[in-house]
């Protein structure tokens, strides 16, 4: 059995803020239970056969990320854990996403929603325009800047599957969820694989009309795994905790804005399209 991550319990919000991403067994066990989140695997990669469980019952893998992004998007604000024995780290944050796209008084939800339907059209509000590009169907990488952990330099993409679901009452909800990636890792001018620092890298988001109706809320969540180099792992945890800090700072402060700049830049180009604005 492979230990994916321990898990240390956070606030929850509601169940109707993630309608469609938590299965009702995820969402009362991994309430109801801390502890480790396991895999089992009969391969080196987890496969549609993969079961895993948590603490105790039995998950799909389906269920499994069901769960993780659950969580994930459940979160507030950075966190960070370590496990000083094996040397694997995780790290990450969930920024809140409140965007007003009409300053008039109207109800403008409606629009609002039919906007979220228009998957390339508010796929590509996402991410700074010139970092972001369609790789295929609902599949965009986003390019993120260089980042610095200790000694270690990375220069990370994503690619995200970006859709629009429906939640139990019929609003659309845009999901993001990652569908590969790659930190481009490098330590003293060398390069270091994805695979030999155990690095996973996990982005997951949801945003639909916001209930006053004139914008856009959600929140956008990434979470990074892996194992430590061996001079790393004698750093106190306070060292890699503000490095780990640094990093989530970076990210969200990017996201929030180019989310801000880009969401109102588009919304008024589908304006247009629909003749909606001179």
């Amino acid at each position: 059995t492979t230990i994916y991550r321990r898990h240390r319990h956070s606030s929850i919000d509601n169940d109707k803020s993630i309608p469609y991403l938590a299965p009702p067994r995820c969402r009362v066990r991994l309430i109801a239970r801390r502890g480790f989140l396991f895999c089992s695997q009969t391969s080196d990669a987890c496969d549609t056969t993969t079961r895993s469980s948590i603490g105790f019952g039995h998950y799909s893998i389906k269920e499994y990320i069901q769960c993780r992004i659950y969580f994930a998007l459940s979160r507030k604000g950075p966190y960070f854990d370590m496990d000083r024995g094996s040397g694997q780290i995780e790290f990450g944050a969930t920024a809140r996403l409140v965007t007003e796209l009409d300053q008039s008084n109207e109800d403008r939800s409606e629009l609002i929603k039919d906007w979220l339907r228009d998957t390339e059209s508010f796929a590509m509000s996402i991410w700074q325009e010139d970092l972001i590009e369609k790789r295929s169907d609902n599949v965009y990488r986003l390019q993120l800047m260089t980042l610095n952990f200790v000694t270690i330099e990375l220069a990370p993409w994503v690619d995200l599957q970006m859709k629009t679901v429906e939640d139990s009452e019929g609003n659309p909800v845009f999901t993001l969820q990652s569908a590969g990636f790659d930190p481009n890792v490098q330590m003293a001018g060398l390069r270091f694989s994805a695979e030999s620092l155990g690095i996973v890298i996990e982005v997951a988001g949801q945003l639909r009309a916001s209930p006053n109706g004139n914008g856009v809320t959600g929140s956008i969540a990434f979470q990074t795994t892996g194992n430590l180099p061996g001079p790393l792992r004698i750093l106190p945890k306070a060292a890699l905790k503000a490095a780990s800090d640094t990093i989530n700072e970076t990210v969200v402060n990017f996201a929030v804005k180019s989310f801000q700049t880009g969401a109102i830049s588009n919304y008024q180009k589908y304006l247009q399209k629909r003749q909606l604005v001179s």
